[in-house]
């Protein structure tokens, strides 16, 4: 079973034969024995394994350094961008600090105005409201003590009104006659309570009535009736005499020019010249003599000024001016006296003046308000004492 392994020599003798099978004697060889045994030696040592695989592991392996260098680096780039994030980062944060605090320090100024201007307009606003705060306050008070009035409160209410519009037609209305009329039914309301404590605004209010009958204002109505009436009668007189100023016919003398034989050249043509301009002119001849007529620009002039002062009395008349009234009076009659020496009505003129000047057309009003303030702290007593009873 166990075969022998072939020997040198047999391995000598098989490598001798030729491919034919033919036996060849061997030749000898020049190479050393040593050499030989060396190469006896290869041909026996056992040959290493040959692997298939060793290419495809080295790739493997290169691939995996390659991928992990490249993660490595990615990891460090990556790291780098984030610092260099940070930075820019930081930077940007830092500048945009320092942009918000100039400008904040920029708009404050004008935000402090802003907010002073608000703070101020708040304030009017407030004060608004408190004053109409206390309006509805003094209101609701007022209305409590109107629900707590009787009867007797009512009448009194009444009378104050009545005193109020007393006061209103003769201080804005100028009519002390509305006035005279509403201080009587207010006496007719306090003598209606029959109450002893009335007594002093009842005397009050009688007095009132009694000043208002002795207060007798001007009439305005007769007052420019009567400075119409100065203003017709100064008219400005005319140049001529009266009786030549109206009759043309017999004053009037027209002399037509007779018919002259024409020449001619130069002295025609002057002729027809003269001729076409006499045709439209009228020679009138006067035997009496004409007033001056610079005399007559005077008058004029003077009569103008007395108009213009008459209006301004008209006027102060009107808005009750007594001042201008009196001054424009004085001029008007210093004019008349001084400067109108032709008009025949100058002394009724003057007499009309002198009564004009010696009215006053603003006297003073009477004092109404006595009497009202009296009822007043009437009322407001009653008030109080009707506000302290105890209501069921």
């Amino acid at each position: 079973m166990n075969a022998k392994p072939p020997s040198d020599n047999d391995k000598n003798n098989t490598n001798g034969k030729t491919k034919n099978g033919s036996e060849k004697e061997a030749k000898p060889t020049s190479t050393p024995s040593v050499k030989k045994t060396d190469t006896s030696n290869k041909k026996n040592k056992p040959r290493r394994p040959i692997f298939k695989g060793n290419l495809t592991g080295r790739i493997a392996l290169f691939i995996s350094l390659f991928t992990l260098l490249l993660l490595v680096t990615g990891i460090g780039g990556g790291y780098w961008v984030w610092i260099q994030n940070q930075k820019s980062i930081k930077t940007q944060n830092q500048t945009i600090n320092t942009l918000r605090q100039a400008i904040g320090d920029k708009a404050s100024a004008q935000n402090l105005q802003q907010l002073e201007q608000k703070a101020s307009q708040l304030n009017e606003h407030l004060q608004a409201q408190n004053k109409k705060l206390d309006a509805l306050s003094q209101t609701f008070q007022h209305a409590k003590s109107l629900k707590q009035r009787d009867q007797q409160g009512w009448i009194i209410a009444e009378t104050e009104y009545l005193m109020q519009i007393a006061q209103y037609r003769l201080n804005l209305l100028h009519d002390p006659k509305g006035a005279i009329k509403a201080l009587t039914l207010a006496d007719q309301q306090l003598a209606h309570l029959n109450q002893p404590r009335l007594l002093p605004v009842r005397k009050a209010l009688i007095a009132e009535i009694q000043s208002l009958q002795d207060f007798h204002p001007p009439d305005k109505t007769t007052l420019l009736l009567e400075l119409n009436e100065i203003m017709q009668h100064l008219v400005l007189q005319s140049p001529l005499v009266p009786g030549l100023a109206n009759s043309t016919a017999s004053s009037t003398a027209q002399h037509p020019i007779a018919p002259k034989t024409k020449a001619s050249g130069f002295r025609g043509f002057i002729d027809a010249v003269w001729q076409s301009i006499s045709q439209h002119i009228n020679i009138q001849h006067y035997s009496h003599r004409i007033t001056n007529l610079s005399a007559i620009t005077t008058q004029a002039n003077v009569l103008q000024s007395i108009y213009v002062n008459l209006e301004n009395a008209k006027s102060a008349v009107l808005v009750d001016d007594n001042s201008v009234y009196h001054q424009s009076i004085n001029k008007t009659e210093k004019l008349l006296k001084n400067q109108i020496t032709s008009n025949p009505t100058k002394s009724g003129l003057l007499k009309t003046l002198d009564k004009l000047k010696a009215v006053n057309i603003s006297p003073p009003s009477p004092a109404l308000g006595k009497a009202l303030s009296l009822l007043h702290k009437e009322s407001t007593a009653s008030d109080k004492g009707n506000a302290r009873k105890p209501t069921s």
